[in-house]
């Protein structure tokens, strides 16, 4: 017979927002496992997950959701402005750390979507290379924050590998579908691009 320690994390905030009512987390991609607590009317909350291993977690409000990286023992503060809920995300407390890089990698995507206000066809309007170019350029502000992090104690290795083998990955991806989002959104004016 095997037994398992059971380790928690708590998490309680101050949730700025008239109409939400509830706030979710769970293991990322585990659906099953949601914990779920009240919001007061104040808009505060107290939840403990259980938490064996270090790892992401999907945090949310209903509408909108996000990442967080969890340890077991962590208790950790969360302030967020539901109106704005990514720009406003804030952690503190024991294991905030690697959470609050999540939210300024997030960032940097949101700001640059914001350099194409008319949407995102108008990523199309430029040449896939200068696009890339671009890709590129996110990808290496991004690595470069997380190396800032590598010598501090309070921020998990694994943590940092996880997601610079993401951030490589999406850059890639993003790669991908910005040649063929601008071949669609460019054939009644050019051919087709091919890879010869």
């Amino acid at each position: 017979k095997t037994a398992y320690e059971i380790k928690e994390c708590d998490w309680s905030s101050d949730v700025c927002s008239s109409d939400l009512k509830t706030f979710s987390i769970y293991p990322k991609g585990d659906y099953e496992h949601i914990q779920s607590s009240p919001i007061d009317s104040a808009g505060n909350f107290h939840l403990t997950i259980p938490c064996t291993e270090e790892g992401f977690y999907t945090f949310g409000d209903g509408g909108e959701v996000q990442t967080a990286y969890v340890h077991p023992g962590d208790s950790i503060y969360i302030t967020l402005d539901t109106k704005y809920f990514d720009e406003t995300t804030k952690f503190s407390g024991r294991g905030a750390t690697e959470s609050n890089i999540i939210i300024r990698l997030f960032m940097i995507d949101e700001l640059t979507e914001s350099d194409y206000p008319a949407g995102h066809n108008n990523l199309f309007i430029s040449p896939p290379k200068d696009l890339f170019a671009r890709l590129v350029k996110m990808q290496d502000i991004k690595l470069a924050l997380l190396d800032d992090y590598r010598n501090d104690s309070t921020v998990s290795g694994k943590f940092i590998a996880a997601e610079k083998q993401d951030i490589i990955i999406n850059t890639r991806v993003a790669m991908i579908n910005t040649k063929y989002g601008y071949q669609r959104y460019n054939r009644k004016y050019l051919p087709l691009i091919t890879d010869s």
